[in-house]
Formats: structure tokens, C-alpha cells, sequence
């Protein structure tokens, strides 16, 4: 399994959440495509990430229907300035974040990556 990187977020030890932006490469970075033949899961083209970040409501519609799933990414290490920290996953979902993240405006959805602390 990959593990997802995290930068810039120094919240994340104290929050048990990191944050990243609802933007196209984020799409390819946190879904997979897992309906199409003979290759059911691959990663999101160009052409579905850009179509999925301008309509809000089709991202939804995809992961209800099964469309997309997120990746399914185990482990998170987040880069803290001078330290590194590795989490497991507990869950990935969209929601609005608890704090203010660079560039994620207030109040506006965005992948949420919850860590477990052990």
C-alpha cells in the first residue's frame, strides 16, 4: 500500500486530522476509478479529475454509486518542519475543516484524512 504525504499542516498532531483541497490533482492523488472494464480500478484521468472539482455534486454522486472510491491508502506521514511523523488511516471522508488550512477558505469542503494515534 502507498503512503500519503502531508505537508504544512502542523495541526495534524494535535487534531488527528490532515486536510487537502478539493483541486484536480488532489482528485487523482485521493481517488481511483473503480467502475470501468477490464481494468476495474485505476487511477482518475485528467479529463475526470477537472470534470469531478468544477461539479461538486457529481464527486458525491461518484462515491455513492461506486463509480469512485477513495484510495485506499493505510499509512500518512506528515512532514512537521524538522520532524516526520507516520500515522495509520483511520478513515478518509469530505467535510469542512476544524481549523484554517492554506488554501481551503473557511467553511469549504475538502478531503479529510483522519490519523489513529496508537
Amino acid at each position: 500500500m502507498e503512503t500519503l504525504a502531508i505537508y504544512d499542516q502542523p495541526h495534524a498532531e494535535w487534531l488527528g486530522e490532515v486536510y487537502l483541497p478539493i483541486t484536480p490533482e488532489n482528485m487523482k492523488l485521493m481517488l481511483m476509478r473503480t467502475n470501468d472494464h477490464p481494468t476495474p480500478e485505476h487511477e482518475l484521468s485528467d479529463f475526470d479529475a477537472l470534470r469531478i472539482t468544477e461539479r461538486p455534486w457529481m464527486l458525491f454522486q461518484w462515491l455513492d454509486v461506486g463509480f469512485a472510491a477513495f484510495k485506499p491508502y493505510e499509512k500518512c506521514q506528515v512532514y512537521l518542519g524538522d520532524r516526520i511523523r507516520i500515522y495509520d488511516i483511520e478513515d478518509i471522508e469530505i467535510n469542512a475543516p476544524k481549523v484554517k488550512v492554506k488554501d481551503v477558505d473557511e467553511g469549504i469542503e475538502c478531503f479529510v484524512v483522519h490519523l489513529r494515534y496508537w
